[in-house]
């Protein structure tokens, strides 16, 4: 019997994800930066915690008690479950001021000093997680309200990185972030399937820096804030991997790309200046 075509059917190697690099940022509960695409660019970079190890950050979950009600004759016919939590666990090693106030749930003071007269950790936390796969796509997960729920004890030895581990559990946040977390460029999203037609956008009016546009799973050189249509159109008509179609760029501020066939555009954002500068792609 030969194998079944449907066993191939939409396998898409692009999709598959390995997070080379990230960042971890952690914010006062309440801020207002918060993160609405995958292109989000932080407002301060004060807040993030710089290295962390090599087992990266996760995120677990924690499934609430379960109320199981039975018919007559003993069989199951409701379990409800309660919403339970989320789990973010990583473990920071540089003594920043981010880290070092978060994981000991006090101050530091002006001498650098902590002071320490209590092991529980009350504060809550607004929380923002970075992920960034081999395409450079990157994954932005948005928890608006932590607090630690678990340490890691703290090591002092020659042969062992000094970290400061850390999980957090999550609640729901407030009416600008209902939800325990929120996350972008996990999934392609359902608007951007494929379509011979799009629309790029760069907004925020940013001075510098550069965007790549990422064609079925493939990205581009990284493209000028300011780049041309000549240039937009080599960069993505250069793609090797992207076969049996070709692009047309026209526009002025908002850029359309018009391809041969049907493909799928996502962008990745390094623009600098200007007001939370970011790259909107549309379909058309």
């Amino acid at each position: 019997m030969s194998k079944p075509s449907y066993v191939d059917t939409n396998n898409d190697a692009a999709m598959a994800r390995l997070i080379k690099t990230g960042a971890i940022f952690v914010r006062e509960s309440g801020t207002t930066d918060i993160p609405t695409s995958a292109t989000w660019v932080p407002q301060s970079v004060a807040s993030i915690v710089g290295y962390y190890s090599d087992d990266g950050f996760s995120l677990t979950p924690n499934a609430g008690d379960t109320t199981e009600l039975t018919g007559h004759n003993g069989d199951p016919i409701v379990a409800e479950s309660a919403p339970g939590f989320w789990a973010l666990a990583f473990a920071a090693l540089e003594g920043n001021k981010t880290t070092t106030e978060t994981y000991f749930d006090v101050a530091v003071a002006a001498d650098g000093s902590i002071t320490v007269t209590t092991a529980a950790a009350n504060k809550r936390y607004d929380i923002v997680t970075v992920g960034v796969d081999q395409l450079d796509r990157p994954i932005v997960i948005h928890y608006p309200n932590v607090q630690i729920s678990e340490r890691e004890g703290v090591t002092f030895n020659r042969t062992t990185l000094l970290a400061l581990g850390m999980t957090f559990r999550t609640f729901k946040g407030s009416a600008a972030a209902p939800y325990m977390f929120k996350a972008w460029g996990l999934a392609s999203a359902g608007e951007n399937s494929d379509a011979t037609g799009w629309t790029v956008a760069v907004s925020g009016s940013p001075s510098g820096g550069t965007y790549r546009l990422i064609v079925d799973g493939f990205a581009t050189p990284e493209i000028a804030h300011d780049a041309d249509n000549a240039t937009i159109t080599a960069a993505v008509n250069g793609l090797s991997g992207v076969t049996g179609s070709t692009a047309a760029v026209t526009g002025t501020a908002t850029k359309t790309l018009t391809f041969t066939n049907a493909v799928n555009v996502q962008a990745t954002s390094a623009l600098t200046g200007g007001t939370t500068p970011g790259v909107v792609v549309t379909k058309l």
